[in-house]
């Protein structure tokens, strides 16, 4: 009797069974690897996600945790891998991996970096709580500034990235990890943005009136006398 067994659509061994047998052993073509991920200075990558394809259709979906996941029970082969960022869904990466019984840690080096944004108001305080736009290489992402008035991205891949926030914009060409300072012409009330040289005017306004007014005032008295 010839015994074929299929796992994961490809056929991982075959044997014979003679009809005097009541059990056999069959060794399967598959294993068991595990693959680190660490970004070009060395460091650990956390909030990935691995995706495994073979003739790209896709086998599962894995969550990267301390720059490592294991792939358990697969069958011997050549292996599409896409890594992507957890939070933005951007493709960080796309290879292939030739997967052996004699190899069982497989490293990846990808190159990836991160923003730091910092928004101040016109009176140079941190602004909290307004939305962020970043967008650029596929992604459209949208955070609120913490109490610092800073958000942080990472694990981005190079390119180019527009930061846009309360209708300014900066573009910003992503090559190493960076610090974006944005300084506003507005002092934000009760999460509202105002602009200081309209308050100004508003503020002004009114008094340059009544200044005008008492000058002819004065002067009226004047030619009265």
């Amino acid at each position: 009797l010839l015994i074929s067994v299929e796992y994961m659509g490809e056929e991982v061994c075959r044997g014979i069974v003679e009809k005097r047998e009541t059990s056999k052993i069959l060794k399967c073509n598959v294993t068991s690897f595990k693959m680190i991920i660490r970004n070009s200075k060395g460091e650990l990558l956390s909030g990935l996600k691995l995706s495994l394809l073979k003739e790209e259709h896709l086998l599962s979906n894995y969550t990267v945790e301390g720059g490592m996941v294991l792939i358990k029970q697969i069958p011997v082969g050549t292996y599409s891998i896409r890594i992507l960022n957890n939070l933005t869904n951007q493709c960080l990466y796309e290879g292939t991996v030739c997967v052996t019984k004699e190899r069982d840690v497989y490293e990846l080096s990808i190159n990836v970096h991160s923003i730091i944004i910092r928004v101040k108001d016109a009176l140079g305080n941190p602004v909290e709580g307004v939305g962020v736009r970043v967008y650029g290489e596929d992604i459209d992402l949208r955070l609120p500034l913490n109490k610092n008035g800073e958000i942080i991205v990472d694990r981005l891949k190079p390119g180019t990235y527009t930061i846009e926030v309360l209708g300014h914009n900066r573009v910003i060409i992503l090559s190493e990890d960076r610090l974006l300072s944005i300084h506003l012409n507005d002092i934000i009330f009760i999460g509202l943005p105002i602009n200081v040289y309209l308050l100004t005017m508003i503020i002004l306004l009114p008094l340059m009136i009544i200044a005008v007014r008492i000058i002819f005032k004065w002067r009226e008295t004047i030619i009265i006398r």
